[in-house]
């Protein structure tokens, strides 16, 4: 603009034009900036209260399982149909779920039930059930669904 106010007398169009233009990007920016959502806020850790630390599991350290569905579950007892079935829930494969479900080689564990680990992997965790059913039985879980046995539920 100040190059064409050093120049003479600019029209009302052009003012109109170059105004238009400005508004129309000012509402792209706009709508970029209200699309984009905002980064979610850590929550704060109340005053007195431990920030969550991640749990590192041993060999020979007693845990619980906390079954997500709060009930029973089946566990894989080799490590290469555990992999498989995360693999296959991850792509949200029901076929290849339902598939592997029918083979033989899974256990009933159920919530709480108390286990020895007996190895340990960067996302899974082989366990040797303490308690019925399926007492002695081994298999493989995430470590997610883990918590240390305090002696209680």
């Amino acid at each position: 603009m100040v190059v064409l106010l050093a120049r003479g007398r600019v029209s009302a169009a052009t003012v109109a034009l170059v105004g238009g233009v400005l508004a129309w990007w000012l509402m792209i920016v706009g709508a970029i900036t209200l699309a984009v959502p905002t980064p979610a806020a850590a929550p704060a850790v109340p005053e007195g209260a431990k920030p969550r630390v991640a749990i590192v599991f041993a060999p020979g350290d007693l845990v619980h399982v906390s079954a997500p569905s709060g009930a029973l579950w089946l566990m894989p007892v080799d490590r290469v149909t555990y992999y498989e079935y995360d693999r296959a829930l991850l792509d949200n494969d029901a076929d290849v779920m339902a598939q592997m479900r029918a083979q033989p080689g899974w256990v009933v564990i159920v919530h709480g039930q108390v286990m020895g680990i007996l190895d340990v992997d960067p996302t899974a965790v082989q366990v040797e059930l303490l308690e019925s059913p399926n007492t002695g039985r081994r298999g493989w879980l995430p470590v997610d669904y883990l918590r240390p046995y305090t002696g209680g539920r």
